[in-house]
């Protein structure tokens, strides 16, 4: 049994580090790759609806258009798992304005709201989701009791 397994470590090389998966500066790295992507698949989005948009034109290849299509299913494909595999999936999706409000309102869309709050929303949603499913499963009871009950027949 070699030492690397019996210490409980992979059977990398002595002497290489393996970065931390969870450091900040990782972190940042992740983002910005992610937000590159997201601005490649934009632009990708714009031709693609472009194309779709010309498809009947004069002179349009319905190849081309085609190909642009599969170029953005790739590229949604690849950027949503780049995302889920390397932690910054995990992030809520805000919409991030291109001029920051003057008057200073943090009521847009892009603005993070405070904590209490999000607890309060999330308080308010699981209770809706609760309240829901309380009402599906006294509704599938009432069912059960009515199939269980012994029919009379008079005939």
């Amino acid at each position: 049994m070699s030492a690397s397994i019996a210490s409980g470590h992979s059977n990398q090389p002595l002497g290489t580090i393996q970065p931390d998966l969870n450091s900040v500066p990782l972190f940042k790295h992740n983002i910005q790759v992610i937000l590159e992507s997201v601005i490649d698949l934009q632009n990708i989005a714009r031709q693609t609806l472009r194309a779709i948009q010309n498809a009947y034109h004069p002179g349009s290849l319905p190849a081309q258009t085609a190909a642009t299509i599969a170029a953005l299913k790739q590229n949604l494909e690849l950027l949503a798992d780049s995302s889920a595999h390397n932690g910054v999936g995990a992030l809520p999706v805000l919409s991030f304005p291109h001029v920051p409000p003057s008057n200073g309102n943090s009521t847009d869309p892009g603005s993070v709201p405070p904590e209490d709050q999000m607890i309060t929303d999330a308080t308010r949603s699981i209770q809706i989701l609760f309240e829901r499913l309380k009402r599906v499963q006294d509704g599938a009871s009432n069912v059960a009791n009515l199939l269980l009950q012994p029919t009379s027949n008079t005939t």
